[in-house]
């Protein structure tokens, strides 16, 4: 797990050094299927942020190592399954439409806490993902502006899986030209 970390740290230092960029870039470990004795050893070298796709596996974590990490949930939420996560994690990855803001709004307003999210956006329209088309992400932004228990942080997007290196650049900067 050392070795692992170092060489993802590495990689971002170097990835960082060829961008021009000296901000920081945070690290999140994805523990989905991870048993408790690799996430023990990578919090021994610093890893402080896990990332979970399923809420009952989310909340199985948090109720193992309660304030020692934060928390991020990384898949696709149901409406229904908000109300477990809401003021238990520090970003949720994947806000596609605006029936899940409100509620996830409607949530955070009940227990008094601002929610950070990321906005998924479908930038290649595969109909298998979910997500905000890039041609209706300035309307959706709007609409969510609107929701005074919701911080918008960024946007992420899901590329598809056989895409080519040229595929995934153009993917990736149509995102990050939506961002700025």
């Amino acid at each position: 797990v050392k070795d692992n970390l170092n060489e993802i740290v590495s990689e971002i230092k170097e990835a960082k050094k060829r961008a021009n960029r000296d901000d920081d870039v945070l690290l999140l470990s994805v523990t989905k299927t991870v048993d408790y004795d690799l996430i023990d050893e990578s919090i021994e070298w610093g890893v402080r942020d896990i990332g979970e796709n399923k809420v009952q596996d989310l909340l199985e974590r948090i109720n193992h190592y309660g304030d020692k990490l934060n928390y991020h949930f990384i898949g696709t939420l149901q409406r229904n399954k908000v109300k477990d996560i809401i003021g238990k994690v520090k970003l949720i990855h994947s806000v596609d439409s605006l029936r899940l803001a409100k509620e996830i709004d409607k949530r955070a307003k009940n227990i008094d806490v601002i929610q950070d999210c990321l906005i998924q956006v479908n930038v290649s329209k595969e109909e298998s993902k979910s997500g905000v088309y890039l041609e209706d992400l300035e309307d959706f932004v709007y609409n969510i502006l609107e929701l005074s228990n919701i911080k918008i942080r960024g946007l992420m997007t899901m590329a598809p899986y056989e895409a080519n290196e040229e595929e995934l650049r153009e993917i990736f900067q149509s995102l990050h030209d939506a961002f700025i």
